[in-house]
């Protein structure tokens, strides 16, 4: 005889050991500020607006709203307009500059329609509601406000992202650079000092020729253009072996209005004979940097030459400049020649890339200016357009004092 189940006997699904189910963190409820100063109000706010699912936090005026806002950030602050312990908008503006991801809504007995228009000028509402409201209105718009102040986090956490990216990409295609640079320098180095000798020799027997003067008159002229040729190759030789040596290492507080005086003089009679004019124009006269005045004028002297180059034998003027810009302080240098060709922008800073004629150019001039720059904590700022012009543009930060 089967005996009689009780009431606490296992059933069937009993026979299965129940399991514990571990559940993620409960989602943050979105934050309501509630600004009234009748109690009612807050009262019945909290109320009904905490079971639909946002965390509310009351304040009896405005200045105990603002001790609330130093306490934590809120997606919604809900305020009333005419307090007796200040003005709603006035709130509300202060919160558009405290907490400007916080959304404004208005909830006003007010129904002046020229003040509710002035008031949400003022404080650049989201919403307003009229008293009395509907319940399913308020919490529908709440809700909506709280998804537009999500969205916003998303959107800036999405820039600071992309800004961080960027600055990472910049700098690691820095790095790239700076090691290319590295080899080409050491390669330089190298071809630089196998060059020297066999160069000094062809330049030594023929200088000896010249003056010798025992060859006929075409041998003579012969001569004379390996000399040419041989004395652009050491042009192109010292030029690599500046580059292979990079800085110094000297670091002196070094005055730009100085340095362009010292380049006027030194250019001037170069410039004239390629019918430029070359003028200086300097309005910061204190402006100062920290660094190689060596250095810095052969970067200077370098933009310069390419000025006047850049006219093809055509008059015009190049304007040498010294200002500040910001924190910044500024050396350019502008000319109205030929203007750089888009097909090249990517390749201007490139070692051995040149657009003048085979054997007038060692390719290395602006290569050397950028890392000249950057050796200073500045950089080359380039804008220009075909059969316009250009403008180099040296920004470093400044020194103070020359500190």
């Amino acid at each position: 005889m089967t005996a009689p189940a009780r009431a606490d006997d296992a059933g069937p699904a009993a026979a299965v050991p129940s399991e514990r189910v571990e559940r993620g963190p409960e989602p943050a409820r979105p934050r309501v500020l509630a600004v009234d100063d009748e109690p009612q109000i807050l009262r019945v706010l909290e109320r009904t607006l905490g079971p639909e699912g946002f965390a509310v936090t009351v304040a009896a005026s405005p200045r105990e709203a603002r001790l609330r806002l130093t306490l934590g950030e809120f997606e919604v602050v809900l305020s009333d307009f005419r307090m007796p312990g200040g003005d709603g908008i006035e709130l509300l503006e202060e919160v558009r500059e405290r907490q400007p991801r916080a959304r404004r809504v208005l909830l006003t007995g007010q129904a002046d329609f020229q003040i509710l228009c002035d008031a949400i000028n003022r404080a650049s509402l989201h919403r307003l509601f009229l008293k009395p409201w509907n319940h399913s209105d308020l919490v529908r718009a709440l809700r909506e406000e709280c998804r537009q102040a999500s969205l916003a986090d998303e959107a800036q956490a999405l820039a600071s992202l992309a800004e961080r990216r960027s600055r990472e990409l910049e700098l690691a295609q820095r790095l790239l650079r700076v090691q290319r640079l590295a080899v080409v320098g050491q390669l330089a180095a190298g071809i630089a000092h196998e060059l020297n000798n066999p160069l000094g020799t062809i330049l030594a027997f023929s200088q000896i020729l010249l003056r010798e003067g025992k060859l006929e008159k075409d041998d003579l002229e012969a001569i004379g253009l390996i000399e040419q040729a041989a004395q652009r190759c050491k042009r192109v030789i010292e030029a690599v072996s500046r580059f292979a040596r990079g800085s110094d290492g000297v670091r002196l507080p070094v005055r730009l209005s100085d340095l362009a005086a010292e380049i006027q003089p030194l250019l001037l009679a170069e410039a004239r004979r390629a019918g430029i004019e070359l003028k200086v124009v300097v309005e910061a006269p204190e402006a100062t940097v920290r660094g190689s005045g060596s250095e810095l004028r052969q970067a200077t002297v370098a933009l310069v030459r390419n000025a006047i180059d850049a006219y093809e034998g055509r008059p015009g003027t190049v304007l040498l400049r010294v200002f500040e810009r910001g924190t910044n302080i500024c050396l350019e240098v502008t000319d109205s020649g030929r203007g750089i060709p888009a097909d090249i922008w990517d390749r201007m800073f490139e070692p051995f890339f040149t657009t003048k004629p085979s054997g007038e150019a060692a390719g290395l001039g602006l290569m050397l200016v950028d890392q000249i720059a950057q050796a200073h904590g500045g950089r080359v700022e380039v804008s220009s357009a075909a059969g316009v012009g250009s403008t180099f543009r040296l920004v470093f930060p400044e020194s103070p004092g020359g500190a």
